[in-house]
């Protein structure tokens, strides 16, 4: 007795578990259109839910069939997706479908196999494919086929401006690229400003001591010390006499052997008061200041060259390699831009005219 009321028991709970499990199982198909002209598709759309884990298996149609009349065309792919929390799985597949027959067609169910057991759906479905009206009253009324439209091409305010920036970065870019593989030399000549002439520097130095004090004895040594200096720097630049580092004598007898006898007692006598101011102390008036001046100024007057200066020079300098290694870098640099955006132009412009032509 004990044996059969378990066998009992068994036989009810797999009867629950299959009724619970068959009750878990939905599987749904849907058509995209109701009605197609021959050769027009359709889309079949296949839906299952069933508890999570639950391994499915959709129809494959291998023979490429879905019914008589009626081909299937492509299979997607399963996609998964959940509800309830994730405790349910709800799984989509669709069929493509075409029908080059006329007619009403009663599409079979479609059936799943999930788990060991096979569903099918419950929805009927059907589709009706028409047939294209065809004249027969005018066969002989068969139109050409369509010559080639030509389309009108105009020049939109954007084109324009988009293929001037075009040209404009061709430019820029052989530009770039000539000056890239340029060679360019460590040297170059450059011209240049000269600096104002030697006797206009010294006269104009010469010309801050007019009026200038000089009662104390510190005062008439660097007022003597100063003017002299003036002399000797003008004597360096327009003789090449290094007369800052002679004595009197060494200069006087240096202009001497330059053969430059012109105005050299004046010169000379201004030289040996100045030696006297500074190492003899010796006390000048200021008429003695203003001769002394005098004599600075004739002498440079007088020794001056006589031609004029060139407005400018032509010099040969040396090339920084630094700044020569930055400007290379930078020609790489616009020449890779230019380059690069002139492709990017082209091929939008060559896109713009195949998508408005074709």
């Amino acid at each position: 007795m004990n044996h059969s009321l378990r066998l009992l028991l068994s036989l009810f709970a797999a009867l629950c578990f299959s009724i619970s499990l068959h009750a878990d199982v939905v599987v749904e198909a849907t058509l995209d259109s109701s009605a197609i002209r021959i050769g027009e598709q359709v889309s079949l759309r296949t839906q299952v839910t069933v508890p999570k884990g639950t391994r499915v298996i959709f129809p494959e149609y291998a023979q490429g069939y879905l019914t008589e009349g009626i081909e299937v065309l492509e299979r997607s792919q399963v996609d998964t997706s959940t509800i309830d929390d994730g405790a349910r799985w709800v799984l989509h597949r669709n069929y493509l479908l075409t029908s080059f027959d006329s007619a009403l067609y009663s599409l079979p169910a479609v059936e799943v196999q999930v788990g060991e057991r096979r569903y099918a759906s419950h929805n009927p479905l059907g589709l009706k494919v028409e047939s294209i009206e065809v004249d027969t009253v005018h066969i002989d009324n068969i139109r050409d086929p369509y010559g080639p439209v030509s389309i009108a091409f105009t020049w939109s305010g954007s084109f324009v401006a988009t293929s001037l920036l075009l040209w404009v970065l061709i430019i820029v870019f052989v530009i770039s690229l000539c000056r890239l593989f340029k060679h360019e030399p460590l040297r170059r000549r450059v011209s240049v400003t000269p600096p104002p002439p030697a006797h206009q520097v010294a006269l104009r130095a010469i010309e801050q001591f007019r009026g200038r004090a000089a009662d104390s004895e510190d005062e008439l040594k660097a007022y003597y010390d100063e003017l002299t200096g003036v002399l000797r720097t003008y004597i360096k630049e327009r003789f090449g006499i290094d007369a800052r580092e002679m004595t009197t004598p060494q200069l006087i007898n240096a202009l001497t052997n330059a053969e430059d006898q012109t105005a050299l007692y004046d010169l000379r006598e201004l030289l040996q008061t100045a030696d006297l101011v500074k190492f003899a102390r010796l006390q000048t008036s200021a008429t003695e200041n203003d001769r002394s001046l005098l004599h600075a100024m004739d002498y440079i007057n007088q020794t001056k060259p006589t031609d004029a200066p060139p407005k400018r020079i032509v010099k040969v300098v040396d090339v920084d390699l630094r700044r020569r290694r930055l400007r290379i870098a930078m020609r790489w640099v616009m020449t890779l831009v230019s380059g690069v955006s002139t492709l990017a132009m082209t091929i939008y412009i060559i896109y713009t005219l195949v998508d408005t032509f074709m």
